[in-house]
């Protein structure tokens, strides 16, 4: 080989380091975690609720559904949380009221589709 030949190649491999920072078509999915140790208590002010959870790796983004009976969830927020987030404040909620939650994980082009265990708790008075 010429030296012309190992600079080609030095510049290929370049070339493929830089390309796999971005994302591919294969990224674009749901990331398939459900623990995330969702927890919720009620916040600081009145009609509130705190969402604490342990961050997925390789997710960039967090989506909530919640709602007032378990497993029928008529609210939700997208892109609640970005990439090293771990809470997430619900606020106008009516006071003294259960809400049940989920969050799922997702990454750029998509929402996530797996949710983490349910969990709820009592807005704040």
């Amino acid at each position: 080989m010429k030296y012309r030949d190992y600079i080609i190649i030095f510049i290929l491999f370049i070339c493929v380091l830089f390309l796999n920072n971005y994302v591919s078509a294969g990224d674009c999915a749901s990331i398939p975690w459900s623990d995330m140790k969702l927890s919720a208590q009620g916040g600081a002010r009145g009609g509130e609720v705190v969402l604490r959870w342990k961050p997925v790796f390789f997710a960039n983004h967090y989506s909530l559904v919640y709602g007032t009976r378990s497993k029928q969830y008529l609210y939700g927020g997208l892109d609640i949380g970005m990439e090293n987030s771990n809470s997430y404040t619900v606020k106008s909620l009516k006071p003294g009221t259960r809400y049940y939650f989920k969050l799922s994980a997702g990454r750029d082009c998509i929402q996530g589709n797996v949710f983490s265990k349910e969990v709820s708790a009592v807005s704040r008075r």
